[in-house]
């Protein structure tokens, strides 16, 4: 599969970093012409998050607490698809950070580690950062062995990337990855 499809494709790349056993939001497709189906959603729990197969900039993205809040969005959320398609995961609880790698012959380096600062939910978009961010030596090594492997699991070489996950007490959780450096002015 082409490396540019699975770092647009939230599904394919949440497939690529499973399929490594590279932590990350358990969560389930409902393509376009799909209902969303209660009984598929099994083994997830409230809160959630809902959001567009392969939009960027947190466009579309909630995190909803209910059904009831699920539905509210869901329309909004499939908008920002590119064919409708939506992807509803658990929500991982814990602090948000983006990490600025380069990747070259194979070799990656880690740039930055940033701080992320959001926008009280349903809503999850960035309002600031906090650069570098303020870690102690083992959450560091945590956050960048993590990212190596969600790298290396999706085939990225040659090429800057920008992953966002969350530390947690269970360690780190990829969110996403892609393979562009980061937006905001992070550079």
């Amino acid at each position: 599969m082409k490396l540019l499809t699975r770092c647009r494709n939230k599904f394919l790349m949440k497939q690529a970093l499973i399929s490594k056993n590279v932590q990350c939001a358990r969560g389930v497709l409902f393509k376009n012409s799909e209902k969303i189906d209660f009984k598929r959603l099994e083994g997830l729990c409230f809160p959630l998050i809902i959001k567009p197969i392969d939009a960027h900039s947190s466009r579309g993205v909630f995190r909803v607490n209910n059904i009831e809040e699920l539905l509210q969005f869901e329309i909004q959320t499939r908008s920002y698809s590119s064919d409708g398609s939506i992807l509803i995961e658990e929500f991982i609880d814990g602090k948000e950070y983006s990490v600025e790698s380069l990747t070259y012959k194979g070799k990656t380096s880690i740039i930055q580690i940033t701080e992320k600062i959001i926008t009280p939910y349903p809503y999850t978009v960035e309002i600031g950062h906090i650069q570098p961010a303020n870690l102690r030596e083992e959450e560091k090594y945590e956050i960048e062995k993590v990212v190596i492997r969600a790298i290396k699991a999706l085939g990225i070489d040659n090429s800057a990337s920008h992953t966002e996950l969350k530390l947690t007490r269970q360690g780190a959780f990829i969110i996403e990855v892609g393979a562009r450096p980061g937006g905001d002015f992070i550079s």
